[in-house]
C-alpha cells in the first residue's frame, strides 16, 4: 500500500506522486509536473463538474436579454464615447439597431417623433456632451452635410466674438 506523497517512476520514467483527490479524498497516482501533482481532483470528480458546467451551458443556451446569464442591462458606451442600448427583435425601434445595439439619443429623437430615424438624418448635442441625451439638448438634422454647416456657422460666430 502507497502513501501519501511517495512518489515513483512510472511509464516513460515519469515521475508520479500518490495524491488524494481535493474533492473526494480518492487515492491514486499522479503524475508530476515541476514537482507539483498533475491533476489535483480525480477524473469522477472532473467529470462531475465538467457535467455541471455542461447542464449550466445547455440552461443559458436560446435565452436572450435579461433572462441569459451573461446579460449586463444591455448598456454600454461605444468606440465614439455615446451611450448605446441593446433592443429586442420585437422592439418597434429595432430597425435602427446595428448588432442590436442603438445609440440613445438617436433612439430618443425617434421616439419624441414617433418614427424610426432614417439612416442619413443626424441628432446633435446642443452642448456638445455625448452623454447628455435630455431631449432639450438634442437637434435633429435631416443630413450630414446639413449638421455640419451648422457646425461651420458656430464657429465662424464663435470667431466674431
Amino acid at each position: 500500500m502507497s502513501e501519501i506523497g511517495q512518489i515513483r517512476t512510472g511509464k516513460n520514467y515519469q515521475k508520479q506522486v500518490w495524491h488524494a483527490c481535493e474533492k473526494c479524498g480518492e487515492e491514486r497516482w499522479v503524475e508530476l509536473r515541476n514537482g507539483n501533482p498533475r491533476r489535483l481532483i480525480c477524473i469522477s470528480c472532473r467529470n462531475k463538474a465538467h457535467g455541471e458546467q455542461a447542464r449550466q451551458q445547455m440552461l443559458r443556451k436560446g435565452q436572450k436579454g435579461e433572462h441569459n446569464y451573461y446579460w449586463k442591462g444591455g448598456e454600454r458606451i461605444n468606440d465614439h464615447g455615446y451611450k448605446a442600448l441593446r433592443l429586442m427583435g420585437n422592439d418597434p425601434y429595432y430597425p435602427m439597431t446595428v448588432n442590436g445595439y442603438v445609440i440613445e439619443h438617436r433612439l430618443i429623437m425617434a421616439k419624441h417623433l414617433g418614427r424610426c430615424l432614417v439612416d442619413e438624418e443626424v441628432v446633435h448635442h446642443i452642448n456638445s456632451i455625448k452623454t447628455d441625451n435630455l431631449l432639450d439638448n438634442l437637434q435633429l438634422f435631416p443630413d450630414n452635410q446639413a449638421h455640419l454647416k451648422h457646425h461651420l456657422e458656430l464657429k465662424r460666430n464663435s470667431n466674431v466674438l
